[in-house]
This record gives structure tokens, C-alpha cells and sequence, in this order.
């Protein structure tokens, strides 16, 4: 399973200009994991601003896709055509990935601090609370301030 930010339409600020170089880490770093993947494996992007918006199958039937050649060529369009908006809703985005039973792993990438569903630390909390059975890391891409990169593992 494999996660990344979006963000709105850029004004012309400079904290939008900042922000918008961000979101082409976090879009070059989903390019470069989505290279990798093996045909055997199982995957899906689950893109999120205010809301999550799952690269193949609605809210109601996510579920992981073979990593063909066609699958990979979509969802690395996918992840480049994805917008600059509004919101860093990692809370909701965790809850819609640990809800596919085949997920084993999740790689989250992100450009920016949760604005919904509490701060990294109480994130992480919930997210272990939830994740009895599973390993999962929280990597965060493009972020100033290493104590905003909580990492947690629950076996």
C-alpha cells in the first residue's frame, strides 16, 4: 500500500512556491517506489488532502492490485497528475488502508503536518491502537523538523 499527499492549486506566495516543491519530493519518491515494485506484489495509492482519494476502486472497495506493467504505468500517472490542495487528513488515510485485510505494510509520504484527526503523536497512538497485527512506518518526506517523523511498529 503505498500513500502520498496532494495538495491545491498553487497561488503565487512564496509559502505556496515552498509547499508546491514538497509535493514533487513526495510525488518523485511515490515515482521511485512505484519503479521498484516487483510484478508479484500487491499494491494501491491511497492520495489525500482534506479527504483520501484511492488511485483504483472507490471509498467503499479499496483493495490491493497486482503490480503489472499497465498498473504501474496508471498509478505513476496517477501520482503525477496529483494536485497541490488544501489539508493533510492522515488520520482518515491510515483507517481507509488498515481497512484492506491483505495490507501488510503501509509507506506513508507526505509533504506536510495532520490537520485532521490530531497531531503526529496522537496519530501514531490511534494507528498502534489499531494496528495489533501489522507492520507499519510512517516515513515523511520534505518535512523540516525531524520530530514530526514519529515512526511506530505493532506485532
Amino acid at each position: 500500500m503505498l500513500q502520498t499527499a496532494t495538495l491545491r492549486a498553487p497561488s503565487r506566495s512564496a509559502a505556496q512556491a515552498t509547499k508546491a516543491r514538497k509535493v514533487d519530493i513526495v510525488k518523485e519518491e511515490l515515482k521511485r517506489a512505484l519503479a521498484g515494485l516487483l510484478p508479484n506484489c500487491r499494491f494501491n495509492i491511497i492520495a489525500y488532502n482534506e479527504t483520501y482519494h484511492p488511485w483504483r476502486g472507490g471509498k467503499q472497495s479499496l483493495k490491493l492490485h497486482l503490480a503489472t506493467k499497465d498498473s504501474v504505468a496508471s498509478a505513476t500517472k496517477f501520482a503525477a497528475g496529483l494536485p497541490v490542495a488544501q489539508g493533510t487528513n492522515i488520520h482518515d488515510t491510515w483507517l481507509a488502508a488498515l481497512a484492506i485485510s491483505e495490507v501488510e505494510t503501509i509507506y506513508l509520504l507526505s509533504d506536510g503536518i495532520p490537520s485532521v484527526g490530531g497531531g503526529p503523536a496522537e496519530i501514531t497512538r490511534r494507528v498502534a491502537a489499531m494496528n495489533y497485527s501489522r507492520a507499519c512506518a510512517w516515513w515523511r518526506t520534505a518535512s523540516p523538523r525531524k520530530e514530526e517523523a514519529p515512526s511506530t511498529r505493532s506485532s
